[in-house]
């Protein structure tokens, strides 16, 4: 038996396979552009927790440290009014033999969790001569720049 193959039997092969190839490019062209905006946000993400870890990490050192005019460079307007001014006094009524007993303080930065484009937080670990602690630093994202929120909730509000 003889196959003959018209020219209408042609045509339509060709466009079938036409259609195949153009619909198997879009399908690799899609995937290549999920794949790098994939890529791109994993990129962003890992970069921002970079930029909080810092925030964190230079806030709690220089507090741990009692560096309270470098801990107010990395503070939240709120911290500023708030928490300094009462981290202050209670420097001033420390002395400074128990401040330098208890220097120089390490901080180690640990979990940090982005919960959304201007909230973050960290745990923290601190370690003096003398003692050791740990705890949780908020940080918001405002006008671009990360800045620690701290102690805000927890200190008592005078009013």
């Amino acid at each position: 038996m003889l196959i003959r193959n018209t020219k209408r039997d042609c045509i339509r092969q060709s466009l079938f396979v036409s259609i195949t190839l153009t619909g198997m490019k879009k399908i690799l062209l899609l995937t290549i552009v999920v794949g790098a905006i994939s890529l791109t946000s994993c990129a962003q993400k890992t970069n921002e927790k970079k930029i909080v870890k810092a925030v964190a990490y230079e806030y709690e050192q220089a507090l741990a440290n009692y560096d309270l005019d470098q801990a107010e460079k990395f503070a939240s307007s709120e911290t500023k009014a708030r928490f300094i001014p009462k981290a202050r006094a209670m420097v001033k009524k420390v002395g400074r033999e128990v401040i330098e007993a208890d220097m120089p303080a390490k901080v180690k930065i640990s979990d940090i969790e982005i919960s959304s484009d201007t909230t973050a937080t960290v745990k923290w670990k601190k370690k003096t001569p003398r003692s050791r602690s740990k705890g949780t630093l908020e940080l918001r994202k405002r006008d671009g720049v990360w800045q620690a929120l701290d102690l805000i909730q927890q200190m008592p509000q005078r009013q």
